[in-house]
């Protein structure tokens, strides 16, 4: 059902994204929807949560259920999804070519966006925090979905806490709607430059669609063939999707113009990706590998030096 779920809303960000006039009506409500699903969220939580932990439990308190032994790791390793949340930060600037005045627009929407997100995360992270009845049931829910066994504590109610899923599930459409948007800007500005192989058809913008269609249309195979490692092993879609959407892989005879710049891009992958596989070892090493989890180290992260080497290869020589 996951992998099922997943392509349900690759096709529908697909078909949102077809309609170039529509996309800033589209952004603009679910910006509100987002908004309004915030209020609603942390309202009924609050009020219907009973008794609510105290302010030492919220600030003070500090428990690993992680598995790791380190608590500093199992910080670090929990900074994952805040880092998440912030990861197309700029995707504004992708779109600068299609906005009015850029040069102000852009600015006031990735610090508003920062602002925003700031306000409303932290409000919403206390509320829950409060709100919390039984970390231990959170940590060993069946539904594999923390957040709604948190919702279903605090109302009393598997259908209020599938209500309110709802409402963070249909906020979850708009920012993969967004993404989608965001990529295939990203994908047609590289093939204009003659980044990526076939640029003279991902680089054609549809003068009746009014976007990069051919562009579009590749990402979002390319994110839906991306899924099907889901089916096949879970470990493996979540440690090897982020480096291999992070560091793409092109031939040097189709980059314009090789520069410092690409050099600088070229040592910076590479460093990162040394230090990931070293951080990647070393946190393997306090941690016991059973069959379960042995596809987060050494075969998962020696992925990241060779993507690394093979960039700084191509594009710096």
């Amino acid at each position: 059902m996951v992998f099922v779920a997943y392509q349900i809303f690759n096709f529908v960000a697909f078909l949102f994204n077809c309609y170039g006039r529509a996309l800033p009506t589209i952004g603009s409500a679910f910006m509100y929807i987002s908004l309004t699903s915030f209020t609603i969220i942390t309202i009924t939580i609050l009020v219907k949560a009973s008794p609510k932990q105290n302010a030492k439990f919220v600030f003070a308190n500090f428990q690993n259920e992680t598995g790791w032994e380190s608590g500093a790791i199992a910080f670090i390793v929990g900074l994952i999804n805040p880092n998440w949340s912030f990861a197309c930060l700029d995707s504004a600037t992708h779109l600068a070519e299609e906005v009015a005045n850029p040069e102000r627009v852009i600015p006031i929407a990735i610090m508003g966006t920062v602002a925003i997100g700031f306000t409303t995360a932290f409000s919403y992270s206390i509320a829950m925090f409060f709100s919390m009845n039984n970390l231990s049931e959170l940590v060993a829910t069946p539904t594999l979905v923390p957040i709604l066994e948190l919702y279903r504590q605090a109302t009393g109610s598997i259908s209020g806490a599938t209500g309110l899923e709802f409402l963070v599930c249909l906020t979850g459409l708009g920012c993969q709607i967004a993404c989608h948007t965001w990529q295939a800007r990203l994908c047609w500005s590289f093939a204009r430059d003659r980044g990526l192989p076939g640029s003279r058809y991902w680089s054609v913008v549809d003068k009746r669609m009014g976007i990069p269609f051919y562009a579009h249309a590749m990402s979002c195979t390319l994110v839906a063939i991306l899924g099907v490692l889901y089916i096949g092993s879970v470990t493996a879609f979540n440690r090897l999707v982020y480096p291999f959407l992070s560091f793409q892989i092109s031939r040097k005879d189709n980059i314009a113009e090789p520069s410092v710049p690409a050099i600088a891009w070229s040592l910076h992958v590479l460093s990162y990706c040394t230090s990931r596989t070293v951080s990647q070892l070393w946190r393997s090493s306090s941690k016991a590998v059973t069959t379960s989890n042995m596809g987060r180290f050494g075969s998962a992260s020696s992925a990241y030096l060779p993507i690394g080497y093979c960039w700084c290869g191509l594009f710096s020589r």
